[in-house]
């Protein structure tokens, strides 16, 4: 292998992965957005298996219950003070 086929390794952010992901879905070809970043097509596969595999970034879950003495349903917002 000489050095003009040499590519070396890169770290990609948390947010990179979901834009290369988002991106590959947006378009509908993972084929074609692996190639404009430079990457191989199994990446963004398995990215997206990983990213479907846990809760997004700041996702909020539905919640009910009581806060005091009135009922709290999913919408409202609540501040929670930890500590």
């Amino acid at each position: 292998m000489d050095d003009a086929t040499y590519v070396r390794r890169r770290r990609w952010s948390a947010q990179e992965k979901c834009a290369v992901v988002g991106e590959s879905v947006t378009s509908g070809n993972v084929i074609a957005t692996a190639k404009r970043h430079g990457i191989q097509a199994q990446q963004i596969y398995r990215w997206r298996e990983r990213l479907e595999a846990r809760p997004a970034c700041g996702a909020f879950l539905a919640v009910r219950g009581r806060f005091g003495s009135r009922a709290v349903q999913s919408g409202t917002a609540v501040g929670i003070a930890a500590g």
